[in-house]
């Protein structure tokens, strides 16, 4: 903002031509108070807009304190997640573990009735794992895969293909498209049954003319 100057009575003003003339009295304050009106004016916009700004400033501080909680929020609630995210299938579990202890109050049950009983709960216990989409795989008669199973031995059975399974004792279990377990299994090193059926052509027939 410029220094605004004075004018006063006796002052000299320069006309259109370039003439000197005096300024009278009531052109000084007709002078002084056009520029106290832009000087007021000025003053006026600089106090709007300063206004303006500390508005902006408290909404920004509001939405960034807004963000902030939100950030907070989330990062606990994911904490949660990670933290409780097997409790829904362990509350299923545990209805298969009543089931079981039920079954042992009454030990003096007829075998038939408690096998019965056991067929049951271990329906019930792969219901409970299907509901979470975890689910086994019986593997006999499939080829082995190292990645879905371990070979815990070998045997020969002929008639079957080499590299077959033809034992299992631990099924491969999935949970969705993930292997949660592999399986434990036999797998059988016999001759193929081609080579056998193979065999038995090339023998020569009895009462076959050479």
């Amino acid at each position: 903002m410029g220094l605004k100057s004075k004018v006063k009575a006796g002052d000299v003003k320069l006309d259109d031509d370039g003439a000197r003339e005096p300024i009278d009295g009531a052109q000084e304050l007709h002078a002084v108070e056009s520029q106290d009106d832009a000087v007021s004016l000025e003053a006026g916009e600089v106090a709007k807009l300063r206004a303006e700004v500390l508005d902006l400033k408290d909404k920004y501080l509001r939405s960034l304190a807004d963000f902030e909680n939100f950030r907070k929020r989330s990062v606990k609630e994911r904490a949660d997640l990670l933290k409780y995210q097997g409790e829904s299938i362990l509350v299923d579990v545990l209805d298969v573990l009543d089931s079981f202890e039920r079954a042992l109050e009454n030990p003096g049950s007829e075998l038939e009735k408690f096998k019965e009983g056991v067929r049951l709960i271990h329906k019930q216990f792969v219901d409970a794992l299907g509901k979470w989409d975890v689910r086994g795989e019986s593997s006999v008669g499939k080829e082995f895969d190292p990645m879905m199973y371990r070979a815990i031995g070998k045997a020969k059975v002929e008639g079957q293909k080499p590299n077959i399974i033809i034992g299992e004792l631990r099924k491969t279990y999935l949970y969705k498209d993930k292997i949660l377990r592999i399986g434990e299994v036999m797998v059988n090193e016999g001759v193929p049954e081609t080579s056998a059926e193979a065999t038995q052509t090339e023998q020569p027939q009895s009462g076959e003319l050479n």
